[in-house]
């Protein structure tokens, strides 16, 4: 079994101030990440923790009724060179000539409902489906001077159930938190978020948020994902 990628370099879908008025917003973000993560590409095995998985995303979220609402996000990043361990079918190390490049991709389509409000408070639930793709590739240059380019792409699909939490302590300010559990292809586990978003206009505002996604499989297999987004939200009602 090997695993794919999560994500958030994942995400989860709440865009903060947003909620406290119509749960409708767009959110434009730099995510920086580190990933733990184990795969294969051609006979080499690679694994490892990389602190450098960079690049951007967006996430939407819009209300269909007063109850309902659906939620949507992209995000693409990268790290090149990475410092990931590799090794052959005997378990002997191998060392690629200018690093491993890792490009990680997640797509989310959900749905959900909030099910109890109460001044500031918000509880509401969300389910989604999860599509994720990592590439990684390397150039190993064996001692008779031949290069072999290695390259794999995994790729998962999945679900995940969460419940989340919106909290507004003034009109402007919002904290809000999330976690849940995702399954995917060949790996599955916990995932929570937490974050603040603060309203500098009536049509958006800042947000940073945290996230952690920490999946495992069959065979070894694991992912972990811990981006931390910083961006703005704009207001779409």
């Amino acid at each position: 079994m090997r695993p794919a990628q999560l994500l958030a370099v994942s995400a989860l879908l709440l865009s903060a101030n947003a909620y406290a008025a119509s749960f409708d917003s767009l959110d434009l973000y730099y995510s920086s990440a580190d990933i733990d993560v184990k795969g294969r590409a051609g006979a080499i095995d690679y694994a490892g923790d990389v602190g450098s998985l960079d690049g951007f995303g967006a996430k939407f979220r819009g209300s269909i009724a007063e109850d309902f609402f659906f939620s949507g996000e992209y995000q693409d990043a990268e790290a090149e060179r990475s410092g990931l361990e590799l090794s052959d079918n005997t378990g002997a190390a191998v060392t690629a000539d200018d690093g491993v490049d890792l490009d990680y991709t997640e797509w989310r389509l959900g749905a959900g409902l909030p099910f109890y409000r109460e001044g500031s408070l918000t509880l509401f639930g969300l389910l989604e489906y999860v599509s994720t793709e990592l590439e990684a590739s390397f150039d190993v240059t064996d001692s008779d001077g031949v290069t072999t380019h290695y390259s794999s792409t995994e790729k998962q699909d999945g679900v995940g159930g969460h419940a989340g939490v919106l909290f507004n302590p003034t009109a402007g300010w919002s904290l809000y938190g999330q976690v849940g559990y995702l399954r995917l292809d060949d790996v599955d586990g916990v995932e929570y978020l937490a974050g603040t978003a603060l309203q500098v206009h009536r049509y958006g505002g800042l947000f940073a948020e945290y996230r952690n996604s920490d999946l495992e499989g069959d065979g070894g297999a694991k992912v972990e994902l811990t981006p931390w987004r910083f961006g703005v939200y704009l207001l779409v009602q």
